[in-house]
């Protein structure tokens, strides 16, 4: 996914200069780092961006979710998809209306972590339009987006529909898949 070919812990050392280089830097300078060719720069200035989730350049970033570029689309859902959570996503009423167009990406990186930002911006409840449209990708033909789908439930309603769909989730042919529907399953017993 966002880090496919970054070999851990090797590329530990490295990571931990460039995030530090990269604290200094301006949100400009590092909505420009979204589509660096290295995948380590890119990644740690999205982190960076997460990190402050400010209003002031939001639109900028957004923008980049309509890229004719794969790779430009990902690490801008990646970015969007944390956002300001260590504020508590106080943007994501602005985030999750982009998050949610690019549930129909045709790339499933972009896909899964569109959903995987929907759950996030759904931590103190989630929104009937978002759960819906979470509960529609469950039959998703790639298993990586599948697995961001099971486990964003664990913030829905847990409705008897939410209850159905984790069950079909728990019989899916990917060990992955079930393992996070069963996490959720247990996630919403505790709310």
């Amino acid at each position: 996914m966002i880090d496919d070919g970054i070999d851990y812990p090797k590329e530990t050392s490295i990571r931990l200069i460039i995030y530090h280089a990269l604290k200094d830097f301006s949100d400009d300078i590092l909505i420009n780092l979204l589509s660096d060719s290295n995948v380590l720069v890119r990644s740690e200035a999205s982190r960076q961006l997460q990190l402050r989730g400010t209003s002031e350049h939001l639109s900028k970033i957004i923008e980049l979710s309509h890229s004719n570029s794969d790779m430009i689309r990902e690490i801008t859902a990646y970015t969007l998809s944390q956002y300001g959570k260590s504020k508590g996503m106080p943007l994501k009423n602005i985030i999750a209306p982009v998050l949610l167009e690019m549930t129909d990406d045709s790339f499933a990186e972009v896909r899964s972590l569109a959903v995987q930002g929907l759950g996030n911006c759904s931590v103190d409840g989630m929104d009937d339009v978002i759960e819906e449209k979470i509960l529609s990708m469950v039959k998703d033909p790639d298993s990586g987006v599948r697995e961001c789908v099971a486990f964003a439930l664990h913030n829905s309603s847990g409705s008897e529909r939410v209850q159905k769909k984790l069950e079909k989730l728990k019989r899916d042919a990917n060990d992955d898949v079930v393992d996070y529907a069963v996490m959720a399953e247990e996630l919403l017993k505790e709310k």
